[in-house]
């Protein structure tokens, strides 16, 4: 899917995959103007790395974020 068909979408949330010093299609998509207003009203979550090569680690803990995220998201609208 591209960026395009991705927003035109409206989607409540985009979900990342990739961080900081990964070269991630993700993480450079994050800094593309249009998803600016995503990123500064937070409607945006990172998967931490761990979830791609052991999620039992983490996977409590990212579904609890993302728990989170979504009624911090649907109490914003």
């Amino acid at each position: 899917m591209s960026l395009e068909e991705v927003i035109a979408l409206q989607p409540d949330l985009l979900v990342f995959y990739g961080g900081e010093k990964d070269f991630a299609i993700a993480h450079l998509a994050a800094r593309h103007p249009v998803l600016k207003n995503y990123i500064d009203s937070g409607r945006t979550y990172t998967l931490p790395a761990e979830l791609g090569f052991c999620p039992a680690l983490v996977v409590a803990d990212v579904l609890q974020q993302l728990t989170d995220k979504r009624k911090t998201i649907v109490n914003a609208e």
